[in-house]
């Protein structure tokens, strides 16, 4: 067995285990916590869908600007608007 073995505490979110009910109210976890409330499943299921599409969004804009870093672009406002499509 290797000294790294049964190390690993990584969580991995199954959909079904992110949705929960206190009271009337609904809430999902993230890595970021709780989100919520929500006045249904559907809304709750709704706002994740809005969530995980604006994280992929903010990791996609990283990896542009590293990628404009890395290849050392003038830091000239006008030409990193050309260069990061930001809509």
């Amino acid at each position: 067995m290797r000294k790294s073995d049964g190390q690993d505490k990584r969580v991995f979110f199954r959909a079904d285990d992110r949705f929960f009910r206190i009271d009337s109210n609904w809430f999902y976890t993230t890595r970021e916590g709780e989100q919520g409330p929500f006045a249904s499943q559907k809304e709750a299921k709704r706002h994740l869908d809005q969530f995980v599409a604006l994280e992929a969004m903010k990791v996609n804009q990283f990896e542009k600007v590293e990628k404009i870093r890395r290849e050392k672009v003038d830091a000239d406002p006008t030409v990193w608007n050309r260069q990061i499509d930001l809509g």
